[in-house]
């Protein structure tokens, strides 16, 4: 009886998913999801067609992913600054994550630029399409997130205001969640380059 009551304990001290981070993480799976088909396409893609096209993997990519990978480190910093209670560090570790944020688009724009101008006639441009349509929607959600939260954190001024507004939940789950949100798209991306680059050796 008393291990049982102990167990009961124990569970009532879990803490419960939100509502919010049941979506979010029901969005981040969809989205792996819709990945499959594209990583199915990649592990099927030859280096070089019967009609001579060559696979390769524009040099924005890989400027893109440094930047990318930048990005989240500069989120986990202003995570660091937030519990740390350095409303001046939060503020510019989110101004870099959204500024690379917006360098990652725009290598991403110009690398798949290069490769639909270029004859892609041996892979499933349907399939591509797609993928880099939802992949791009889904970080413009991104980088709205991370704005919406900069705008709220810049009315912060010093480190007790950084404690009390970080106390409401909703605020501490919104952090949270764009953080977690923002990690999964960048890493996907990182697992898709990777992919890329080992198609062409």
């Amino acid at each position: 009886m008393r291990l049982i009551k102990v167990s009961e304990d124990l569970n009532k001290h879990q803490p419960k998913r939100t509502n919010t981070e049941t979506v979010a993480l029901l969005l981040m799976g969809t989205l792996l999801l819709l990945f499959i088909p594209f990583i199915i396409e990649l592990a099927l893609t030859k280096s070089v067609a019967k009609n001579g096209a060559v696979f390769y993997v524009p040099g924005e990519f890989g400027l893109s992913t440094m930047a990318v990978l930048a990005s989240t480190w500069g989120y986990s910093y202003a995570q660091r600054s937030k519990e740390n209670d350095k409303p001046l560090n939060l503020k510019y570790a989110l101004l870099a994550v959204l500024l690379l944020g917006l360098l990652f688009s725009g290598l991403q724009l110009l690398g798949w630029q290069h490769i639909f101008n270029k004859d892609m006639k041996a892979h499933n441009m349907h399939i591509l399409m797609v993928v880099v349509a939802v992949h791009g929607i889904h970080f413009l959600i991104a980088l709205g997130l991370v704005t919406a939260l900069l705008i709220k954190i810049i009315r912060i001024k010093t480190a007790a205001d950084t404690y009390i507004y970080f106390l409401n939940p909703r605020h501490q789950l919104f952090f949270k969640t764009t953080g977690q949100y923002w990690d999964f798209l960048g890493f996907l991306w990182v697992g898709l380059y990777i992919i890329m680059l080992l198609k062409t050796v």
